[in-house]
């Protein structure tokens, strides 16, 4: 999937909210559901000129906006900062909606949802620019009560007029559920399974996905929307979000940059699983391949017979071939008969107990952007975040010394860098955090920060070459904070 999030305009159907944050104790971990967050957008400037940003918030369903932030001084060049939208003035406590950001340069941006109590997870997401909006959008999993968790869906309308919306939820048996909407310019429809009125008809312990078509209302015209989704356990604070995918960014091979079964570093016992969402009008069979980290394929797996808009699960320990316990690897997902998917990705680990979520993708770019990254040197105070990320190569092998990584900080100063001393083969991968003094793949250069560290990377391959990402980032002190998102595609 070619999932690009940049451009002048920056939707971020991001579920939005703003409440007042209060302090916990850590103890027993609250349940994800019924906890209570702040959102704080991410912003980054990946480009050679500093530049202003505005940000314009839209409450759910309801076209006029709340508040708009300016921000009043130039964002540096490769600079990054933040808004916390439960400090903007002029929105309600309790807002719940989404935003525009417009700047003269090509923004990057992401979410963090912050919980009102530090037993949840923080959940990341990225926002989207308006090429990214389509008429047809794809969400492979969602869930009102199965596994223990439940899932809201934001659709965002881009367009400067409403749009007509039908949101199609398609079980993994049983009949389908179907709702229609309209959504007035720039502002969303929340479908949230913890409130029954947003998605009437839907069963209890739902498993499947959704499909949403728009078009401009009173007319056949198609409307573009955006949408992210956040899935919630009514067990624990475990929590995590990733972004709905546009049929134009449906893949007949999808690319799994991590996969994993019962990988134990820290004795995490760390299993990663699949959802793939059928994007085709007939039925498909879908073949997965593993591949350990040398790029050898240890296992498959044949799916037959998804149907339409369906999704099926995926998990690699169920593969012969694939070591159970102990497999870290990658894989990729063939689509047959000219058919095409798309796929979220979830890491669970039962020590301390976390899950992730991310995309499968099927095409990637020769620059990616990471707008939120942080670093703390020990000694770790309680609360410092690390940030890794694991880059794939998913084009032709690229030769030593064409790739680069660059940490910047809020203000745009190179702090590190990075280059590959070897050749990254196709479907080869490399990992790299600011931290990272040694790497078979890299040399590094540049001083590790002897504090803190907080700003943005980006990484840098030959034109024509075609990597992808994803992002991890873990609170040192409580591992349970984990959480994941896919790099960002830029010019």
């Amino acid at each position: 999937m070619n999932i690009n999030r940049v451009f002048r305009n920056s939707a971020l159907a991001a579920l939005l909210s703003a409440a007042c944050l209060g302090v916990a104790a850590r103890g027993v971990n609250a349940q994800a559901s019924t906890t209570v967050f702040t959102s704080q957008i991410i912003y980054q400037n990946p480009s050679n000129s500093s530049g202003a940003l505005t940000a314009t918030f839209y409450p759910v369903l309801n076209g006029t906006p709340s508040a708009t932030v300016s921000i009043p001084v130039a964002i540096p060049a490769h600079g990054s900062g933040s808004i916390l939208v439960g400090s903007v003035a002029g929105l309600a406590a309790n807002f719940k909606g989404s935003a525009v950001l417009s700047a003269d340069f090509d923004v990057v941006a992401s979410t963090i949802q912050i919980p009102s109590v530090n037993t949840t997870n923080r959940i990341l997401a990225t926002g989207f620019r308006s090429g990214d909006g389509t008429s047809d959008l794809y969400l492979p999993t969602f869930l009102n009560g199965a596994f223990n968790a439940k899932s809201v869906l934001a659709v965002q309308n881009i367009e400067s007029v409403s749009v007509d919306i039908t949101a199609t939820f398609i079980p993994a048996s049983g009949s389908n559920v179907v709702i229609s909407a309209t959504i007035p310019a720039n502002a969303s429809r929340f479908f949230d399974s913890r409130d029954a009125t947003t998605i009437p008809g839907i069963p209890a312990n739902f498993n499947g996905s959704v499909r949403v078509t728009a078009v401009r209302s009173g007319s056949a015209t198609p409307g573009l929307v955006v949408g992210t989704a956040e899935e919630y356990f009514t067990t624990d604070g475990r929590a995590y979000g990733y972004e709905a995918v546009p049929l134009a960014s449906a893949a007949s091979t999808v690319y799994l940059p991590t996969a994993l079964c019962g990988y134990a570093p820290a004795s995490q016992n760390a299993t990663s699983v699949f959802a793939f969402q059928n994007t085709s009008s007939f039925t498909v069979t879908a073949v997965v391949h593993w591949l350990d980290t040398t790029n050898t394929e240890v296992g498959s797996q044949t799916f037959a017979d998804i149907g339409p808009n369906a999704k099926k699960s995926i998990n690699p320990c169920n593969a012969a071939g694939v070591p159970n316990p102990g497999f870290l690897g990658s894989g990729y997902i063939s689509v047959g008969s000219g058919g095409k998917g798309v796929v979220v990705a979830k890491v669970s680990a039962t020590v301390p107990g976390y899950q992730t979520g991310f995309l499968g993708q099927g095409q990637g770019a020769a620059k990616l952007a990471f707008p939120y990254m942080r670093y703390r040197a020990t000694p770790q105070a309680p609360g410092d975040i690390a940030s890794s990320v694991s880059v794939q190569n998913i084009g032709a092998a690229i030769p030593a010394g064409q790739i680069t990584v660059t940490f910047y900080d809020l203000n745009g100063n190179v702090v590190r860098t990075g280059v590959t001393n070897a050749t990254l083969g196709s479907g080869s991968k490399f990992s790299v955090g600011l931290g990272t003094v040694t790497n078979a793949q890299l040399t590094m250069s540049g001083a590790v920060p002897a504090t803190a560290f907080e700003g943005s990377m980006i990484v840098t391959g030959p034109a024509g070459s075609s990597l992808i990402a994803v992002s991890r980032h873990q609170q040192l002190d409580y591992l349970f904070w984990t959480e994941d998102y896919n790099g960002v595609f830029i010019p």
